[in-house]
């Protein structure tokens, strides 16, 4: 149930942050992304403080990439804003929540997380050009392919070294992770 409650979430969140802007919902993201943020914390997450140093070392990482992306050229974001696209910064601060509850079948499988992330990320992106949020150029999707790779791979190491008693208890309950 917790799983389905957090896929609803994020699925609402993506689509306000994605869709928001041409409905002139923008001022609402940080209302949407806190109400997100809140029910994850207090009723989903089943160890919420545990959860908060992988958390935030995800959120960074994330922003750092898109921003690397972003100075690097690899896209254009519309609208540009001074730093940072406000509707990328809310997306990043619900998506790195999927790695405690939706991305889970990937704990120790780096090989396919990093698929994952090369074929999602792409995937994920490649609406932005459709709906009025990036611009891309001719390397524009191997270049995001390769980071979302690089970000999956990251972020199921992260949570190996960080959390290790979760997978000592995998290997006691016999669904041995997968390296």
């Amino acid at each position: 149930m917790k799983k389905a409650i957090a896929i609803i979430l994020f699925k609402i969140g993506w689509l306000s942050c994605v869709f928001g802007r041409q409905e002139g919902l923008e001022t609402y993201l940080p209302i949407v992304v806190l109400l997100i943020l809140f029910v994850n914390f207090k009723f989903v997450l089943d160890f919420p403080f545990r959860s908060l140093p992988l958390y935030f070392i995800l959120v960074a990482l994330g922003i750092g990439m898109d921003l690397g992306m972003l100075e690097l050229g690899a896209y254009k974001a519309i609208p540009e804003g001074p730093i940072f696209p406000g509707w990328l910064f809310y997306l990043w601060l619900f998506f790195p929540l999927n790695f405690f509850h939706y991305f889970t079948f990937l704990d120790g499988r780096k090989w396919i997380a990093m698929i994952i992330g090369a074929i999602g990320g792409p995937l994920s992106y490649s609406l932005g050009p459709n709906v009025g949020l990036l611009e891309f150029n001719n390397y524009s999707l191997g270049i995001i392919s390769v980071a979302w790779a690089l970000y999956f791979l990251i972020a199921v190491t992260l949570k190996k070294f960080l959390y290790p008693s979760e997978n000592k208890l995998k290997e006691f309950q016999g669904t041995k992770s997968v390296e």
